[in-house]
């Protein structure tokens, strides 16, 4: 279940009425948005897909311009334009649609360090 709120966490927990929520993992996420601009809480993180869920600090917005015309390409139009949006429906498509390993697919998108300096 993601429950979205365009606001403090606190007050997604009252507009949800989670008092009593139980669950065996919560993800939240509040942020102050310096990319693109939480105007409806389907904008807000986290974004998800068929089976994930992605939170994430940090920008990928220097890329986004490319990966959302890839989407394009395959019938994915993010809705929002968010660097977070985008990200999740790439993982989604390399990951379920055309069945790449996860650590191909989380290498992809985030490489470590090792992977910059072999490619330098």
């Amino acid at each position: 279940m993601i429950l979205k709120i365009v606001g403090y966490a606190e007050q997604a927990v009252r507009y949800y009425g989670m008092d009593d929520f139980k669950a065996m993992v919560w993800i939240a996420h509040q942020r102050y948005p310096t990319q693109g601009r939480v105007w409806h809480p389907a904008g807000a993180h986290p974004f998800i897909g068929m089976n994930e869920a992605l939170v994430h600090n940090g920008d990928f917005a220097e890329t986004i311009t490319p990966v959302v015309e890839y989407l394009r390409q395959h019938n994915l139009s993010p809705l929002f334009l968010t660097d977070t949006e985008v990200s999740v429906l790439l993982f989604d498509l390399l990951y379920r649609t055309y069945g790449y390993p996860l650590e191909y697919v989380v290498e992809a998108l985030a490489p470590d360090d090792r992977t910059r300096l072999r490619q330098n």
